[in-house]
């Protein structure tokens, strides 16, 4: 799917570094067959995105180990979620503690959105869940100035594997400085350990951070 904003074309070094990485980059996932293909589906977008990062970041591709320029990883809850502030929250990890059923804030508040470092794009492509017993079980998201619908993904919750996964509807670019709140709704209490599958784009410098954070 095309996402219309302004990109800049990548160089054909930049390209070799995009094919040859692409798959890499899902490498610590090769056991769960459902992620690597929600990434094959949205290769064209992922792309596309590169490029939009690449206009925004005015400077070059570098890839993984970007010492210099932009490159990519796999998208972090650091990277959408504040260091302190998230009641129920390892922010270096996605585990949250339940403490009601039903809807509740999950990144940021009602009246104080998370915003993306100047420095990250990010890539959003589904839901995912580590937890062997999901409490999760919808969300409701607000991206930039868009509020989506509420998507259910009980039946994905619910399959076998050891991985839970929902691909969204479409893949959204979240580009930097945009802002992002989102609420889960919650079938028990307890812990659960919801997050996003997504690639971040960012300037080597962010990639170097060891405790990358949002806008302040």
């Amino acid at each position: 799917m095309s996402v219309a904003v302004p990109v800049e074309a990548l160089q054909p070094e930049e390209e070799k570094i995009f094919n040859a990485e692409f798959t890499r980059l899902t490498a610590a996932f090769t056991s769960e067959r459902r992620v690597i293909e929600i990434f094959e589906n949205n290769r064209a977008f992922i792309h596309e995105a590169c490029m939009i990062a690449k206009k925004e970041f005015k400077t070059d591709f570098r890839g993984i180990n970007a010492s210099s320029g932009f490159g990519w990883q796999l998208l972090r809850p650091e990277h959408l979620h504040r260091l302190v502030a998230d009641t129920g929250v390892t922010h270096t990890e996605w585990n949250v503690t339940v403490g009601a059923v039903g809807w509740s804030d999950w990144i940021g508040t009602s009246t104080t959105f998370n915003q993306i470092d100047e420095d990250a794009l990010l890539v959003m492509l589904g839901q995912l869940n580590y937890s062997p017993s999901p409490k999760s079980y919808a969300a409701v998201y607000r991206l930039a100035n868009v509020v989506y619908p509420v998507w259910y993904f009980e039946w994905a919750m619910r399959m076998r594997d050891a991985l839970k996964v929902w691909e969204w509807p479409s893949p959204v670019v979240l580009k930097p400085k945009n802002f992002i709140y989102a609420r889960l709704k919650y079938s028990a209490t307890g812990e659960d350990i919801p997050g996003i599958l997504g690639v971040t784009f960012c300037k080597a410098t962010y990639l170097q951070t060891e405790t990358p954070t949002l806008q302040n």
